[in-house]
């Protein structure tokens, strides 16, 4: 922590005299030794006069040690109080007086203010100043009536100050502030904190770029939808994960290809056995087995034994259920590894617990360094909040297609937004910022390496090269090309559905057949037309999206 410097040198020297001017004010300091400061000052007037000066032994908690009172002239000394003394001297026209003082005291800026003139009855013509300053300082300003003076008025040569002011009227004050450099000692945990995240981000990116990256593949814009592969599998290889709605979304496929359909009862919307499955994707089968398995079941040689419906109230279905169901089926098997190299899995860890780490670091250093363990658990869930934070901006952004000008614009934003709340509004010391910011940067770069793995492998290249190209269509093309597309396949747009779910993008197909009205789909059993808005109504309702 810094240590507060504060302290007052010698007030001025107050002058009682019918001239009501001073010829010259000379003033000297030695700044070498912060610990014994040297102040000398001679004081010149015109006429012999009788001179009155408040010597003040203590200011601020800086002692005077020694007053070396230099005069050809006799002097009486007055004590005013206990910190106060007042000095007279007979007529005279030059005084001259050595100090040497003590300085006891720090501020929390690291500054020390010598007051050289402090509120003086008589005009000055001439005061001229003289300081060695230091041999490291931050910051040096001459300051009068509590306004620093112009740079042009202050000339350092080698670390010596000389000023010249003139034509300084009464009550006036002149201030001399200082503020001393700080050898800040950097400690192996905070070098840690600032270049582990850019290490990290080294490592991230090898590993993405030797064992991460994908295979090449081409993008050709193209209405077709991903052949021989389900929407799950689909999911899967786009995102590398699977959540509720891309689950629930595999039913508008079941029922494009009329493995089950809508019957409309008394009841309500019923989900009805269609065409058998006889494929071999384990994941279809799940499905249907789970949707139209209810809760009666018979332990039969130590296993259980569902019972199967041939329909089931849309109503009654839990939808929970069927979606904890089918996701935990899908870590259970090998599903991923079809889609996904297993070694540029685990590297993937390995990228995430390195952000972590990072985060870490930079939030919970300044409470190790300070010794401030109590607070640890603030910093991590500092750490935790950034982190959380950064993965939902990253996630959000499709950083192939986001122009880097942006994304330095947006960054340069940000970090002056910190730096803004951190050195002018909380005074965190900069170091500590410098390792915060480096830590928020480097862990969004390796959460973008991080989002684009794992590795996919040849089968899962193909289909991501498929759904990209779809997707390019989707976004491309005009209303007049899906129309085209329409009158070819009345299913069409029913099939497409549930792929605009998975890129995002559904509003811009909502927006191209907007006036568009669509016969419905052939496994609602009903002719009549629908607005496109009515048809992702329909499909949310059943889907419950």
């Amino acid at each position: 922590m810094k240590k507060l410097v504060n302290f007052f040198l010698l007030l001025s020297i107050p002058l009682i005299t019918s001239a009501k001017t001073i010829t010259n004010y000379n003033v000297k300091a030695d700044f070498n030794d912060y610990s014994n400061v040297k102040i000398q000052k001679i004081i010149e007037k015109s006429d012999n006069e009788i001179l009155e000066e408040v010597l003040q032994n203590k200011v601020n908690n800086t002692k005077i040690i020694n007053s070396n009172i230099v005069s050809n002239m006799n002097y009486n000394l007055e004590e005013k109080d206990s910190y106060t003394k007042i000095l007279y001297r007979e007529p005279s026209n030059k005084i001259l007086l050595d100090y040497e003082m003590n300085l006891t005291t720090s501020s929390k800026d690291n500054s020390y203010i010598y007051p050289l003139i402090n509120e003086i009855d008589d005009d000055i013509n001439n005061l001229n100043i003289r300081v060695a300053l230091p041999k490291e300082y931050a910051v040096i300003e001459l300051i009068i009536d509590e306004k620093p003076v112009s740079k042009n008025q202050i000339k350092i040569e080698k670390n010596i100050l000389s000023s010249k002011i003139t034509n300084l009227k009464s009550s006036s004050s002149v201030k001399l502030k200082i503020v001393k450099k700080t050898n800040i000692k950097i400690s192996l945990l905070t070098k840690l904190s600032l270049f582990f995240p850019i290490v990290g981000t080294i490592i991230s990116y090898l590993l993405w770029y030797f064992l991460g990256k994908d295979h090449p593949y081409k993008i050709k814009k193209t209405a077709n939808i991903p052949k021989n592969t389900d929407f799950i599998s689909s999911a899967i290889t786009y995102n590398n994960d699977l959540n509720a709605q891309d689950i629930k979304l595999l039913l508008v496929e079941l029922l494009n290809k009329e493995y089950i359909y809508i019957k409309s009862t008394s009841k309500g919307l019923k989900f009805v056995k269609g065409n058998k499955y006889d494929g071999k994707k384990y994941i279809i089968s799940l499905f249907l087995r789970c949707l139209f398995r209810i809760k009666d079941n018979e332990e039969i040689n130590g296993k259980i034994k569902y019972k199967y419906v041939d329909e089931i109230l849309i109503s009654d279905i839990n939808y929970d259920n069927l979606v904890y169901e089918i996701n935990n089926r899908v870590e259970e098997t090998k599903t991923k590894e079809q889609y996904f190299e297993e070694t540029s899995s685990i590297n993937k860890i390995y990228i995430l617990l390195i952000v972590v780490m990072s985060l870490l670091l930079v939030c919970c250093n300044p409470l190790i360094t300070y010794n401030k363990i109590l607070f640890i658990p603030l910093g991590t869930i500092l750490a935790l909040i950034t982190f959380t934070i950064l993965n939902i901006i990253v996630s959000k952004f499709d950083f192939e297609k986001l122009k880097i000008v942006e994304f330095a614009a947006g960054y340069t934003i940000i970090i002056a937004l910190i730096y803004l709340l951190g050195i002018k509004l909380i005074n965190i010391n900069r170091i500590y910022l410098n390792a915060y910011v480096i830590g928020i940067f480097c862990s969004t770069l390796m959460l973008v390496l991080y989002k684009y793995m794992p590795k996919r492998t040849k089968k899962g290249t193909k289909i991501i090269a498929q759904l990209e190209s779809l997707k390019l269509f989707i976004d491309t093309s005009t209303k007049e090309e899906i129309n085209s597309v329409i009158e070819v396949n009345e299913e069409y747009i029913y099939e497409i559905i549930p792929y605009t779910y998975l890129f995002n993008n559904e509003n811009i197909l909502k927006e191209k057949m907007t006036t568009e009205k669509i016969t419905g789909p052939k496994w609602l059993k009903k002719k009549e037309k629908f607005t496109i808005d009515e048809i992702y109504d329909l499909i949310n309702s059943i889907c419950k999206i």
